[in-house]
C-alpha cells in the first residue's frame, strides 16, 4: 500500500482552510519546518473559516517548534473524524529543556471531534485537546497523552472558559510519578450548556492522592465523583489499574473495562456517531473512545 504524504519545511503549517466544503480525507500531514513567529504556535493543520470535513488522515505536530499543535480551529465549521493525531514537540531528558505540544487546540468555531486518536506528543508539556471560548462536540475520542519525560506535565483534556459536550471519550495520562498529570482540567469557566458523561477518566500509574480532575473553582478530584460549574456531569468512570496494557491494547481497543458503558451518540446533540476509528458500525450500547470492540 502506498501513502501520500503532505510536508511542508518553510514554514510552519502544512494546510491552512478557510473555505467551503473542503475535505481532506486519507492524507499524512506533517511539518518540520525550523523558523517560527515567537509569539504564535505551529500548527501542522489550521482551520480558521469555511465548512467541511477532515477525516482519517495521520496528523502530526511539529518537532521543532517550541509550542506545537497538530491542528487548531479558531473559526469555521468542522469535522474532525478517525483521524490519528500527535501534537508534535520534544523534550530532552539530559538538559530537561523541552517544549509545549499538544493534538488539538480548538479556539473557536463549530467544531465535531469523533471517533480520533489523540496523543499529547513529545512536549515536556504536553496536552491532548485543549478548548478555549468554544463549544465543541468531544465525542468517543482516546486521548492518550503518555510521556516518558520524568518532569513536565501530562493533560488530556484542558478547557478554558469553554462549554464543551465531552460525552464517551478515554482522556488518559501515563507518566512518571514526577510529572502534573490530570486527565480533565478546567480554567475560569464553562456553563450549563456544557456536558461532561460516561468519559473512562485515566491516570498511569494510579494513586490515590493525585488530583485527576480540576475543575473550574479550582477544586481537585482523586476520582470520577466530580462537579463542573453548571455543567451536566454523570456516569464517568475513572480506571484504576497500574498499566495501561490493562486498559487499552495495542490497536485502541478496551480490554475489559469500560466495555458497554458508553451512550448511543448516534444523535445529533452528540454528533450522528455510527461507526467507530475502523470503520466499524457500532450497534447495541456503545463501547467508551475511538475503537468498538
Amino acid at each position: 500500500a502506498y501513502k501520500t504524504i503532505f510536508v511542508r519545511n518553510d514554514v510552519p503549517t502544512t494546510i491552512a482552510t478557510a473555505t467551503d466544503n473542503v475535505i481532506i480525507d486519507g492524507f499524512y500531514i506533517e511539518n518540520g519546518a525550523t523558523t517560527f513567529d515567537s509569539t504564535i504556535p505551529s500548527a501542522t493543520v489550521t482551520v480558521s473559516g469555511g465548512s467541511g470535513k477532515i477525516e482519517r488522515n495521520t496528523i502530526s505536530g511539529n518537532s521543532n517548534s517550541g509550542t506545537s499543535e497538530g491542528i487548531r480551529v479558531t473559526g469555521g465549521t468542522v469535522i474532525l473524524n478517525r483521524n490519528k493525531i500527535s501534537g508534535g514537540g520534544y523534550f530532552d531528558s539530559s538538559s530537561g529543556e523541552g517544549t509545549s505540544s499538544a493534538a488539538v487546540s480548538i479556539n473557536g468555531g463549530l467544531v465535531t471531534l469523533t471517533n480520533n486518536i489523540i496523543s499529547g506528543g513529545n512536549g515536556r508539556f504536553a496536552m491532548g485537546v485543549q478548548v478555549s471560548d468554544a463549544g465543541p462536540l468531544i465525542v468517543n475520542n482516546t486521548i492518550d497523552v503518555t510521556t516518558g519525560n520524568s518532569i513536565g506535565s501530562a493533560e488530556a483534556l484542558v478547557i478554558s472558559n469553554a462549554s464543551p459536550i465531552v460525552v464517551n471519550n478515554v482522556p488518559l495520562t501515563s507518566a512518571a510519578n514526577t510529572v502534573t498529570q490530570m486527565a480533565l482540567e478546567c480554567t475560569l469557566s464553562t456553563s450549563s450548556s456544557a456536558e461532561f458523561k460516561n468519559n473512562i477518566l485515566a491516570q498511569i500509574p494510579y494513586d490515590i492522592n493525585r488530583t485527576v480532575v480540576l475543575n473550574c473553582a479550582g477544586i481537585g478530584y482523586n476520582n470520577a465523583a466530580f462537579s463542573m460549574g453548571g455543567a451536566s456531569v454523570d456516569s464517568n468512570i475513572q480506571f484504576t489499574g497500574a498499566a495501561l496494557a490493562a486498559l487499552l491494547n495495542s490497536s485502541y481497543e478496551l480490554v475489559s473495562f469500560g466495555l458497554d458503558a458508553g451512550l448511543n451518540t448516534n444523535t445529533v446533540n452528540y454528533g450522528n456517531v455510527t461507526t467507530d476509528y475502523n470503520g466499524k458500525i457500532r450497534t447495541g450500547t456503545y463501547d467508551i473512545g475511538a475503537v468498538e470492540k
